[in-house]
């Protein structure tokens, strides 16, 4: 499956929400929203909620939380007038540990209790990397990024657990310093930068 992100590079997050809400957008959103932090997205019915809290606790750099969601699905750190069950282009579903469906809408298992993890995505890397002249093979292609399984245990929680995923982006050896430099740096100052992407991200 290709995709053109084109027309949606310079959308506003609001407009592109709007976009997804109406099925127009139903694939990757990585190039979309020039200029603003994107998620990844966790939702757990409550009783698993507090363990998952502390799984990213203990591992802060690969599950960096730019908010939690309570009550209601719709978001506020992240900007207001977001909806974690909409606003997603696809979601995946998992009863019991094991993957049952794919949805373009997730209203219908959002229940009280529900708590929502946004967490920090390597999309948002990739407007830097882009403006320091080093190719996103997915974004040029018009496809997902590719992503793998590592050897590299994450430090478990409750029931969670397991490897970390990475995802893959190729480029010259020179480039991938480049890469390493720019991300590096991000991740140094974590903190910071995610508390000014937090109040940037997802307005309405």
């Amino acid at each position: 499956m290709s995709f053109d992100i084109t027309p949606y590079m310079y959308k506003t997050p609001a407009q592109v929400r709007a976009l997804i809400r109406d099925g127009t957008i139903d694939f990757p959103t990585a190039g979309m929203c020039r200029g603003y932090a994107q998620a990844n997205l966790v939702i757990l019915p409550g009783d698993y909620a507090a363990d998952f809290e502390e799984f990213t606790k203990r591992n802060p750099f690969p599950c960096p939380v730019l908010e939690i969601i309570k009550g209601s699905p719709e978001t506020h750190d992240m900007g207001e007038g977001g909806n974690i069950v909409t606003d997603i282009p696809r979601y995946r579903v998992y009863e019991n540990g094991v993957f049952t469906k794919e949805l373009t809408d997730a209203s219908a298992y959002w229940k009280e209790g529900c708590v929502g993890f946004l967490i920090g995505c390597s999309f948002s890397f990739e407007e830097a990397l882009m403006s320091a002249g080093i190719e996103v093979r997915h974004i040029a292609q018009g496809c997902n990024v590719p992503m793998y399984k590592t050897n590299i245990q994450t430090a478990p929680a409750g029931p969670f657990s397991g490897p970390m995923v990475c995802s893959m982006r190729p480029m010259s050896p020179e480039n991938a310093q480049k890469a390493y430099d720019i991300t590096a740096k991000t991740c140094t100052e974590r903190p910071s930068t995610w508390g000014i992407r937090r109040k940037s991200a997802l307005p309405t």
